[in-house]
């Protein structure tokens, strides 16, 4: 708690945020009980006379007077009064704080690895700030503390660019020349060991710019300076390597080059108007074999396999990049990002394929996602189909980021987020992006991706009836958010999607207003899968399942790289009885995402309502009163016998008086046993926000015996969807076959 409390120090935090962040695990009374002991172990610290906390009825904040130096320190890396106090913080790595506190909760961890790694990123940038601040004009002394800053960063951010570009600048102060160009050397070979990349063109004309600034400098007898602290094996090596350092080699003649190629630079632009700022870091993608390979000859084979796959993929999402295998030359990994592959030879069977490992390297030297997999028993063909569609969104996660200019420490987060398989929201997530538009405030698509997880969120907490999530307080941050993101006039795909669910939370009954959100949506922004996704599932809502199929068939063509969307139309086609599609579906999702959630809980839904009993008997054998109950479901779908069903209404009833909420789930059984009385009686008698959480329940193949009853339309009227249909003109599909024993039109006014 004060770790969390002091890195906001001086402002209030709610005791329900602190309550759900530290004890997420626990019901809402535990955590409020652990929340009011831990204030009062608390109440008993303070540093000198101030009390460390200041405790308000609804707030509880740290008094930032009563925070030790040490601490306050830590908070402010971005404003440390002396580059020894930087010094002092990059030898310590921070921890004041935050230490070793792991595992306390989600919502905590998450906070905490975002935490760490924007103070981090920070503490390095700010000594970079603050050492470039101190080089004019400073005295040799200066000069010293300096390097010695830099060298102490070199040592943590070996492949940061920017380090070691100051550090030559130092070193060139100092008339160090030979030290300068080892610094570059010790760049150059960290970049081609960890990344097979040279060092970029900056860095290489800043190394000619010194060198050029006195004629007392000889590169060849520099490069071969025994004293650089490399071994003769890495030197020899450095020899092997395709060399591209040496294009300095005789200065004076470079000298001349060097403006050909500034000029060369500066014509860029006006030569590719609107796509040069953004070109290498999101059109070209480099695949080759990582340099630190066991087994290179097998990296390079599956590198070019890799780069063949990618290539071949007619998708909208890598229209517009120019992917290639690189073989081993740096000088064609230089220009975008580069993706390392490092496959490792094995003793499996002839049918497991190789453990790899795959690494996408930002043109900034960064690596911005990496993955590992595991030896495969799913054949060779099946492992490279997975292997390509999973890096796929991954490039297409970096090239969002790359198109808005993000900052270099916001992409790897970004591609985290946006390359996870799962669909649902979480915490986690939101924390990440959070953590993100902090840091990258310009970063709109962010913006717009945070308003709709917080307005996912929310929704879904709403419907599992999570009572310790504060809904108003996500629901307020993503309308904010959705706010911040349109005037940024970035992802207008997002923005629609979450202000149409925050509309639904609103006035979950504006089914017009809500489509008509989703339209506009679909019309600004056509190639926004997850859009058409959520449209797929209004139209199942209000009863139009032929269009829903449709829609998230669209969706999954739009994006065959994303999980969600294919676990959408595999659990639509299912419910909508196209079982035979419904299973093609799902059974390609499984062998390219077998641990994806959305795919799982497709799979779940189809034993768990029509396939073998025997497959989901066993994860409900715990005991739990709802496992009992749907295992009595699953036993009387099986082999329904008068016996069987009435045991398994009979737990399903108990389960819905013990939570109200379930009662989406009990109609649902009772429209599939056929039990028409006893389900309408229960929809009269059940809080109308409760049969109104997910109505795409009332048009799945099962409850057929319902829309078949002219009583389903009075359920239509208080769940909104008969309003829906009037004002709309859009009929459900039902209302259209020819054997519906009454008239949906006719019956609409009797109702």
């Amino acid at each position: 708690m004060i770790a969390f409390l002091a890195s906001r120090a001086g402002s209030p935090v709610s005791r329900e945020a602190l309550a759900e962040l530290l004890w997420s695990d626990g019901d809402p009374d535990h955590s409020r009980n652990s929340l009011r002991k831990c204030v009062q172990e608390l109440r008993r610290f303070a540093f000198g006379d101030t009390p460390l906390l200041r405790i308000d009825p609804d707030a509880i904040r740290v008094n930032a007077s009563a925070l030790s130096p040490d601490s306050k320190m830590e908070i402010e890396a971005d404003r440390l009064p002396t580059l020894d106090h930087y010094r002092m913080a990059i030898v310590e790595g921070g921890g004041v704080l935050l230490g070793d506190l792991t595992n306390t909760s989600e919502g905590f961890d998450a906070w905490r690895e975002a935490e760490e790694r924007r103070r981090s990123a920070n503490l390095v940038t700010a000594a970079l700030k603050a050492a470039e601040g101190k080089l004019e004009g400073a005295t040799a002394t200066e000069i010293g503390e300096i390097r010695d800053l830099v060298d102490r960063l070199e040592v943590i951010e070996s492949l940061d660019e920017r380090v070691a570009r100051l550090g030559m600048r130092v070193d060139a102060a100092l008339g160090d020349h030979s030290l300068l160009v080892r610094r570059f050397n010790r760049l150059e070979r960290a970049l081609w060991d960890e990344l097979s990349v040279d060092p970029s063109n900056t860095t290489k004309l800043l190394l000619n710019e010194l060198l050029d600034q006195t004629c007392e400098h000889r590169t060849s007898s520099a490069r071969a300076a025994p004293d650089d602290g490399a071994t003769t094996a890495d030197r020899d090596v450095k020899e092997t390597k395709p060399a591209s350092a040496p294009w300095f080699a005789n200065w004076k003649l470079a000298a001349t080059g060097v403006g050909v190629i500034a000029l060369a630079i500066a014509a860029l632009p006006a030569l590719y108007p609107g796509s040069f700022q953004a070109r290498a870091a999101s059109s070209v993608i480099s695949v080759m074999p990582a340099r630190s390979s066991t087994d290179p000859a097998l990296s390079k084979l599956w590198s070019d396999r890799l780069a063949s796959d990618l290539v071949d993929f007619d998708a909208p999402g890598l229209a517009n990049l120019r992917i290639r295998s690189a073989g081993n030359s740096p000088e064609r990994a230089a220009d975008g990002f580069v993706l390392l592959v490092d496959a490792k030879a094995h003793a499996g069977s002839a049918r497991e394929t190789e453990p790899f490992a795959l690494s996408l390297v930002s043109p900034h030297g960064d690596i911005v996602w990496s993955q590992a997999f595991p030896a495969s028993q799913a054949g060779p063909d099946m492992f490279r189909k997975r292997l390509a569609v999973i890096t796929a969104k991954a490039l297409i996660c970096a090239r969002k980021a790359s198109s808005e200019d993000a900052p270099r420490n916001a992409i790897a987060s970004y591609v985290e987020v946006c390359s996870e398989p799962g669909g649902a929201a979480s915490w986690r997530k939101v924390m990440l992006l959070r953590a993100i538009v902090r840091e990258a405030p310009s970063f709109h698509r962010a913006k717009a991706e945070l308003a709709l997880e917080e307005a996912m969120l929310a929704q879904q907490q709403i419907i599992e009836a999570n009572e310790k999530i504060d809904v108003k307080t996500l629901h307020d941050a993503a309308s904010a958010h959705v706010a911040a993101a349109q005037a940024g006039d970035a992802g207008p795909g997002a923005i629609f999607l979450a202000k149409a669910i925050l509309l639904h939370l609103d006035a979950p009954k504006d089914l017009v207003g809500e489509e008509a959100l989703l339209r506009q949506g679909v019309d600004a922004d056509p190639g926004y899968a997850p859009l058409r996704a959520e449209y797929s599932r209004f139209l199942w809502s209000v009863g139009r399942v032929r269009g829903a199929v449709d829609a998230a068939r669209e969706a999954r063509d739009l994006d065959q790289f994303a999980p969600s969307l294919q676990g959408n139309l595999a659990f639509l086609l299912i419910h909508a009885g196209r079982t035979d599609e419904a299973l093609a579906v799902l059974n390609h999702a499984e062998s390219i995402w077998p641990d994806a959630p959305s795919v799982t809980d497709a799979r779940v839904s189809y034993d768990l309502r029509y396939g073998d009993a025997a497959k989901v008997l066993p994860i409900l054998s715990d005991g739990t009163s709802w496992k009992r109950a749907m295992r009595a479901y699953v036993l009387a779908r099986s082999a329904p016998t008068s016996e069987n069903i009435d045991r398994a209404v009979k737990l399903l009833d108990e389960q819905y008086r013990l939570m109200p909420f379930t009662a989406w789930n009990y109609i649902q059984v009772l429209g599939q046993f056929g039990r028409s009385d006893e389900a309408f009686d229960l929809i009269d008698h059940t809080d109308v926000r409760d049969i109104s959480i997910d109505t795409t329940i009332y048009f799945r193949r099962f409850m057929k015996p319902l829309q078949r009853d002219p009583r389903f339309l009075k359920l239509a009227a208080r769940s909104g969807l008969l309003a829906y249909w009037q004002e709309s003109g859009q009929w459900p599909d039902f209302c259209f076959e020819a054997d519906l024993p009454y008239d949906c039109r006719q019956r609409e006014t009797e109702t």
